[in-house]
């Protein structure tokens, strides 16, 4: 298994990322910088941490050691020249978070994934230049799912990760899998504890802590991200023809337009 994530590269088309597409509502010039020129966002600890957590658990579910240190250094060593990435502390954060909650929960948990990092793909005969692919973590029966590591436990599902995983529910019934359900496994990290500068007291640590919320996938967000994604394919195809529309078409803001 490697923890390096590869992307299917289709010659001449841009691909248009589940994952990614929250980014262009918020950003749509940084993600075309990104998704379409190609210049790469910097990582950061979070980004590194969830993939070995997203490893460990795929390991378990195959029955294999969960924790493969070769691997994960190998993996790790990829932003030693990031000053912003503390490699210690990421395996620190990990192994706290690991042993604090997340193997207890794929022990109890019960059910296994029918299907886990998967890729899948729309490749649309109307646009040649552009294609949907992106892997999904986790289904089973009718649910698709997500891992996602974060310092506090939401409430519920944000809008990036429902329509992150609309465009997958969407891509899978193309395959004939139905899929009706929304799940999000949220993962708290573990955080040390550092002193106060006025008590000298402990303060500041959290304990890592699993919840995972469902939802019903609703249709109209189903039919509101394949119009989103349709909309970008002409746009970045309008662009190809004539570049001077970039600045038109990816420098409005297109949350302003979103509507929960």
């Amino acid at each position: 298994m490697s923890l390096a994530y590869n992307d299917k590269k289709i010659p001449d088309r841009v691909r248009i990322s589940p994952s990614s597409l929250f980014n262009y509502w918020d950003n749509p010039y940084r993600w075309y910088k990104n998704c379409v020129i190609g210049t790469k966002s910097s990582p950061n600890d979070s980004i590194v941490i969830g993939s070995l957590l997203h490893n460990r658990i795929e390991r378990f579910y195959l029955g294999l050691d969960p924790i493969d240190r070769d691997d994960e250094g190998e993996y790790i060593t990829l932003f030693d020249s990031d000053p912003t990435i503390n490699s210690y502390e990421i395996v620190k954060i990990v192994d706290r978070t690991w042993d604090g909650c997340v193997l207890k929960y794929v022990s109890e948990k019960g059910i296994k994934p029918d299907a886990m990092e998967q890729w899948v793909e729309f490749i649309p005969n109307s646009n040649p230049d552009v294609y949907i692919g992106g892997t999904y973590d986790y289904r089973y029966g009718t649910t698709i799912g997500d891992y996602k590591s974060c310092s506090t436990l939401p409430k519920s599902i944000s809008i990036s990760h429902k329509m992150q995983l609309a465009v997958y529910a969407w891509l899978l019934r193309l395959q004939g899998v139905n899929i009706d359900t929304f799940e999000i496994t949220y993962i708290k990290k573990w955080k040390a504890t550092h002193e106060s500068p006025t008590t000298g007291k402990q303060i500041g640590g959290s304990t890592p802590e699993i919840i995972v919320l469902k939802e019903p996938i609703r249709e109209e967000d189903i039919t509101f991200v394949v119009s989103e994604m349709k909309r970008i394919g002409t746009k970045i195809s309008m662009c190809k023809k004539d570049p001077s529309l970039v600045e038109l078409f990816f420098n409005v803001n297109v949350l302003s337009k979103f509507n929960n």
